[in-house]
């Protein structure tokens, strides 16, 4: 089980075009880095190497992903359409086991989707379930969200240029209190959370994982999200 610390940010990230200056520079520097490297067997022979580097700071997460790409594809350009069948990546997040976790997913153009858990009570979703059984929608609160792309807003037809893509996306801690109530981290505190990369829609569906998901096909498996750790 993999275990990833959330370095503490002095500042929010700086605005730049230059995407490898960024990663590479001085803000960035201070996060570790993850690897998406954990790739389920019914996507094909393509994974692309799949990185991200988190920091928070007492308003927000900050998350900076880098992707080596090909066969990029990515239509959809409006908040909460279904971009994971787009080449797109998914940060998913529970910061308590009782309360469910939330899920954000942007593909390489900047457009994202926030879902919720299903109500208390909700009765647990059987093996078979599709993907996001019985989860919602989030309403405007997730419009606070902001993700800042490399790519342009669309790529079709589809690309099969080798590309790095990068998204920027700050997560305000008050879109997770609308669903879960006061939960802002304290250092040493220990959530759960698990990273993919994902592209359905494409000629080269590929399903990467950071904490591996077993043979179902499903990115709703809170079982298998692994410890983030607050510095």
């Amino acid at each position: 089980m993999p275990e990833y610390t959330i370095r503490r940010a002095t500042t929010p990230p700086p605005q730049s075009t230059d995407w490898e200056a960024l990663w590479n520079g001085p803000y960035w520097s201070k996060a570790d880095t993850l690897e998406v490297s954990h790739w389920h067997p019914l996507g094909s022979d393509h994974k692309p190497r799949t990185q991200c580097k988190v920091l928070y700071d007492d308003s927000a997460f900050y998350l900076l992903w880098r992707v080596e790409d090909r066969y990029v594809h990515s239509t959809r350009t409006e908040y909460q359409q279904d971009v994971y069948n787009d080449s797109a990546v998914e940060f998913f997040v529970e910061p308590d086991p009782k309360k469910g976790y939330i899920n954000i997913e942007t593909n390489c153009g900047g457009a994202y989707l926030v879902k919720i858990p299903p109500p208390p009570g909700s009765p647990v979703p059987p093996p078979d379930a599709p993907p996001g059984f019985g989860r919602e929608f989030m309403g405007d609160a997730g419009k606070q969200i902001r993700a800042r792309a490399s790519m342009p807003p669309t790529t079709d037809p589809e690309s099969d240029k080798p590309v790095t893509w990068f998204i920027e996306s700050t997560i305000p801690f008050a879109v997770l209190e609308s669903v879960f109530g006061a939960i802002k981290p304290n250092s040493g505190d220990v959530w759960r959370a698990n990273f993919y990369k994902i592209a359905g829609d494409t000629t080269h569906p590929n399903y990467g994982q950071w904490s591996p998901i077993g043979e179902r096909l499903s990115f709703h498996q809170p079982q298998y999200f692994s410890p983030i750790r607050f510095e």
